[in-house]
Parts: C-alpha cells; sequence; structure tokens
C-alpha cells in the first residue's frame, strides 16, 4: 500500500485505523504500541524533512507513505519517501506483526 502523505493530520487517521495484511491463510496486523509509537516518529520526522523540501523546491515536490511486510512475516516496513525533481529522500521504520486469528 502506497499512499501520497499532505498534512500530518494523516498520521492521526493512521493511529485510529487498523492495518491488516491478508498472506494466505494468515492475518497480520502490526502490534498496536509498536505502530502507534513509529507513527509518532513519523510524524516528527515527515514535519521535518517536509519543511526542508519545502525550502529547497517550493510546492514542488510530494511524500508517499508505503506499508509492507517483510518475507518472515514478523515485521512490516514502513517508508516515508520524499520526492523532488531531482532529489529523493527515503525514510525507513520498522514494525512488529502479530497474528489476527
Amino acid at each position: 500500500m502506497q499512499l501520497e502523505i499532505t498534512s500530518t493530520a494523516y498520521f492521526k487517521r493512521l493511529q485510529f485505523g487498523q492495518v491488516l495484511f491478508f498472506v494466505g491463510m494468515l492475518v497480520l496486523t502490526p502490534y498496536a504500541a509498536d505502530f502507534k509509537q513509529q507513527l509518532v516518529l513519523m510524524e516528527e520526522d515527515y514535519q521535518s524533512w517536509a519543511q526542508q523540501f519545502e525550502q529547497a523546491h517550493p510546492g514542488e515536490w510530494q511524500c508517499f507513505y508505503q506499508i509492507k511486510p517483510n518475507t518472515d512475516l514478523a515485521q512490516a516496513q514502513m517508508t516515508l519517501t520524499f520526492v523532488a525533481e531531482n532529489e529523493r529522500q527515503q525514510l525507513d521504520y520498522q514494525v512488529f506483526l502479530e497474528s489476527v486469528a
């Protein structure tokens, strides 16, 4: 899943939502406490990097959020990617997964 982030409000919405991964017969979700902690870190990083990109590329940059399970299904990788015409910055985060069923 990859979505464009346009403001810090996006991270608040993620905290109140639920992420589920359907892998074969498994249903996995990030550990709630870890997920919320990572979202707080991501929001702080977003604010910092968004300010830097806005100064360097006024109105000409985008930020994308992506989450996907690792191949071992023990963790999910969360990524923030900032993109401008000639610059790209990617920040990676990890969160543990648990089985729902």
